[in-house]
């Protein structure tokens, strides 16, 4: 399973990248501006991981 699972995340990742399209092309249909779309993308990303800093540990 270890040497899969690397794998399996790159495939997981490739497909949520993916269907960002189909969010988005949602999102500019309910009048959101590209900015205010990649706001809310920013604000996703730092509640769904907020201890991202690695190149920084001493900031943590």
């Amino acid at each position: 399973m270890k040497k899969i699972l690397p794998f399996i995340m790159i495939a997981l990742g490739a497909s949520l990248w993916g269907i960002i399209a189909v969010f988005v092309k949602g999102l500019g249909e309910y009048g959101f501006t590209a900015m205010e779309i990649v706001a809310a993308r920013v604000f996703c990303s730092n509640i769904s991981c907020p201890n991202r800093n690695y190149a920084f540990p001493e900031l943590l």
